[in-house]
């Protein structure tokens, strides 16, 4: 359920108060034949009907007053922090402090800009210019770097000195601008570029072999408010599940995330475009497929996922085969390190 801020709260017991006086006004108006006649012997009723007027404009009042005003209290003024962001972002800084705070070197943080700049997300209509992107890419990057507390608004305020509410603006705005590019660098490989992938992995004894496909967890600091038993994970904490597809070169070729932790990877990998037999031309020519590991069911139709076998099913040959999709899949448990982890 939301919290109410403290603006809200205290409008809606002064709204309360002026519910409370309009029914009594309306009870001294069904009564009002009574109370002129017994007016000259109680004298002090019509004392007791001002007083009560009175505290009903005063509170009236009062809630034009709040009304107003976006605050209760004067903001707070921060201290902007515009030497730390100078001398880090614009400075001879080190490479280390510079990885430090954004997962990156300099020239690619650099490209990230170049690349987002134009975006319509980072221009105002008003008068008011929008802080630089590379501020607002650097406090998102600190953000997406961190986890749990070392995330916190707070601690973004602090840093960057700026207000709680900026700083999940700036989020928000990299945070479009980079899904808005996500079709140009996460894409399924062309025809051409799957046989060349093909011819790759014959080497390793797997020609036909277009990419690898593996689940991963993305943990999340606290448990959700909905249904939050659903997000705790094999692990023992609250996650998200993400289908991850990439090629030897380490690029994520497809992705699916968002299902809560506790979903089975095979689960998951239903519902994903590539898992529909109506769909499968469209990513595999005859002879393609996907190496996973055995929580994934063997494609028998169209023969597109070719997981490793059980460990309940013996034999040297098997053995065999599961040491060879071991040692090719690591390729895609360092694809996921190098997604996951924070760099620096």
């Amino acid at each position: 359920m939301p919290k109410l801020s403290e603006r809200q709260q205290f409008l809606r017991e002064i709204t309360g108060l002026l519910t409370v006086f309009a029914l009594e006004e309306e009870d001294e108006d069904e009564d009002d034949a009574a109370a002129v006649t017994t007016s000259t012997g109680c004298s002090g009723d019509g004392d007791d009907e001002n007083l009560l007027f009175s505290d009903a404009d005063d509170i009236s009042d009062l809630l034009l007053i709040v009304q107003s005003s976006r605050y209760l209290v004067d903001r707070e003024r921060l201290p902007k922090a515009t030497h730390f962001s100078a001398d880090v972002f614009l400075g001879s800084t080190p490479e280390s402090r510079f990885r430090e705070m954004t997962r990156m070197d300099q020239n690619s943080f650099e490209r990230v800009v170049a690349l987002i700049e134009d975006n319509p997300v980072f221009s105002n209509s008003s008068t008011y210019s929008q802080r630089p992107i590379w501020f607002q890419l650097a406090v998102a990057l600190d953000r997406f770097g961190n986890y749990g507390t070392g995330a916190s608004l707070n601690r973004s305020k602090r840093l960057w000195g700026i207000g709680k509410g900026t700083v999940d603006d700036y989020t928000g705005r990299v945070v479009l601008a980079l899904n808005q590019l996500s079709a140009r660098f996460v894409r399924w490989p062309s025809a051409a570029e799957r046989r060349k992938i093909s011819r790759q992995m014959a080497s390793m004894g797997f020609r036909g072999c277009v990419g690898f496909i593996d689940g991963t967890t993305i943990p999340l600091a606290q448990k959700p408010a909905d249904d939050g038993e659903c997000f705790f994970d094999r692990k023992q904490c609250y996650s998200l599940n993400a289908q991850v597809v990439c090629d030897p070169r380490r690029r994520i070729i497809s992705f699916l995330s968002g299902w809560p932790g506790s979903c089975s990877d095979s689960t998951i990998y239903q519902q994903m475009s590539l898992s529909k037999n109506t769909l499968k031309h469209r990513f595999f020519s005859n002879g393609e497929y996907l190496l996973a590991d055995s929580a994934y069911p063997a494609d028998l139709r169209h023969n597109t996922v070719i997981p490793a076998y059980k460990s309940n099913v013996s034999g040297s040959d098997i053995e065999d085969f599961n040491t060879c999709v071991a040692h090719a899949r690591v390729i895609k448990y360092s694809t996921s390190s190098i997604t996951l982890l924070p760099r620096v």
